[in-house]
């Protein structure tokens, strides 16, 4: 299996700083990707771009987040 590796960085609803490497995989029809951070698993969708990954991820960090 073929993957990148990326970074995202950002504040959780404490106001800490994380700071988590993202695996992206690569696919025949595009990206996927995933992390964790306090135990918690996030999985995007596939996509077509790396960026929309990310975008992904990040959006659903922060949905969880505001659920805490």
């Amino acid at each position: 299996m073929v993957f990148e590796i990326h970074h995202i960085e950002g504040f959780d609803p404490t106001g800490r700083m994380f700071s988590r490497n993202v695996r992206v995989n690569v696919g025949e029809n595009g990206y996927t990707g995933h992390c964790s951070y306090e135990g918690l698993t996030v999985q995007t969708s596939e996509y077509p771009t790396v960026e929309e990954v990310l975008n992904d991820l990040a959006k659903k960090l922060q949905k969880k987040d505001s659920q805490s």
